[in-house]
């Protein structure tokens, strides 16, 4: 049985004290599958800050490896085009494309 509201107030009991099975429910995390379908609701834009988020708290870091290969892949391209092998876009096709896929 809870304390009485007066055996609160008076500071002779916590309001914690007795049954906490409800108090249990509310500090219980939810699920991944209940924080997932929470997150699928949320606009573009915040899923896109959340899934940032959660992948910074993962690995914080700089991943020196992955910089590496980057700048090894950009300057193959770059070598590619200038030896004529690629060819470019107009940077406003790029991003009207890109804002195509995106939404």
């Amino acid at each position: 049985m809870p304390p009485s509201a007066e055996a609160v107030a008076n500071g002779m009991e916590s309001p914690y004290s007795g049954d906490r099975s409800s108090l249990r429910k509310i500090a219980m995390p939810k699920s991944v599958g209940e924080l997932e379908q929470e997150a699928s609701r949320l606009p573009k834009k915040d899923r896109a800050v959340l899934a940032h988020h959660l992948i910074a708290s993962i690995d914080p870091g700089e991943d020196v490896d992955a910089e590496a290969a980057w700048l090894d892949e950009a300057e193959r391209r770059y070598l590619a085009y200038r030896q004529g092998k690629l060819t470019g876009k107009p940077a406003e096709q790029v991003f009207r494309e890109a804002k195509s896929k995106l939404g």
